[in-house]
């Protein structure tokens, strides 16, 4: 099967929207915004990203250790608990045979708290199937940070 037909089509990723009966599946995933940590992107750049964005869209991972690594939103004595995922598409670099995949994430809350953490996910995407390589936490933003 040709490669593109491995890489969802906006319509199909417009199915895959979270259906809010399973909170961690409600992702918002965009390119990362071009800003001081963000270079500009050239249109093949911009395409990778697109497809990087989709193909996470659709697959909508979420690891045990960004669970753990946030594990303190739902456990402390908050106003608010994780209700979603938001996701900027970090960097995408051809690989043999498809894509690799950082994701810089961060949990959406119930209320008007915003969480400052942040948590990169590395992915290999190759023949179609995503895999999880490695997650660390952002080292600009240790600790419990939470902006109300």
């Amino acid at each position: 099967m040709p490669r593109e037909n491995f890489i969802p089509t906006p319509e199909q990723v417009a199915q895959f929207q979270g259906d809010g009966n399973d909170p961690a599946r409600l992702y918002t995933i965009k390119p990362a915004l071009i800003g001081a940590e963000v270079k500009e992107r050239t249109p093949q750049e911009d395409k990778l990203f697109g497809q990087a964005t989709a193909i996470m869209l659709r697959e909508r991972p979420v690891p045990p250790d960004r669970v753990q690594f946030f594990k303190w939103v739902d456990e402390g004595d908050f106003h608010f608990k994780t209700c979603g995922w938001s996701a900027w598409v970090y960097n995408v670099t051809p690989i043999p045979g498809g894509l690799g995949i950082t994701l810089k994430v961060w949990p959406k809350v119930t209320g008007d708290a915003l969480i400052a953490n942040s948590y990169y996910e590395e992915y290999a995407w190759t023949d179609g199937v995503l895999t999880y390589v490695k997650g660390y936490g952002n080292p600009k933003t240790p600790g419990k940070m939470v902006h109300w």
